[in-house]
């Protein structure tokens, strides 16, 4: 290739159409090496487990202010996995029953975030929660476990007003 860029006999169109059939050429040529290295890392991109590829979808759909809990809350239910566990689709199994139109990673999420609305099966989920003590400092969102409100008695007290006296000037 830097023959021909040397070459003072032929015209610089005609080295610039050599160097490009040159280096098509070489741009077309298989190198063995580089497509075994390839094959390899291609391979090793594809295994993941399920409960891995779930994972990465409740950590990548949690605040990042919140990456650390997530993991944790993760941590905790995959060792209370008798009570409740999900499928490779992320479906709760709470008890060993399959709670369908569920999912794992909207109701972890819904964990870290202040929502007005919960996911479906938030109900079941908050219950299993309860039932394996999950730490309070993993949940972020103030109202599932809020303190049901004191109902306040009908007895009412009456405060007798004085009667106001006319100022005299």
């Amino acid at each position: 290739m830097q023959d021909i860029l040397r070459n003072k006999t032929i015209l610089e169109s005609e080295k610039a159409n050599q160097y490009l059939q040159v280096l098509q050429k070489f741009v077309k040529i298989h190198h063995p090496q580089r497509e075994v290295i390839e094959e390899t890392v291609e391979k090793k991109e594809p295994v993941l487990e399920d409960g891995n590829n779930i994972t990465t979808k409740i950590l990548n759909s949690a605040p990042i202010r919140y990456q650390q809990t997530a993991k944790n809350i993760l941590d905790f239910l995959k060792d209370k996995h008798s009570i409740i566990s999900w499928t490779p689709e992320g479906e709760i199994i709470y008890k060993s029953e399959r709670l369908p139109r569920t999912n794992i990673v909207s109701l972890i999420t819904d964990l870290l975030r202040n929502r007005k609305n919960s996911p479906k099966g938030s109900t079941e989920f908050h219950a299993a929660l309860r039932e394996i003590n999950i730490p309070k400092n993993f949940i972020v969102n103030r109202k599932i476990f809020k303190p049901e409100k004191l109902v306040k008695s009908s007895v009412r007290k009456c405060m007798y007003a004085k009667k106001k006296a006319w100022i005299s000037y």
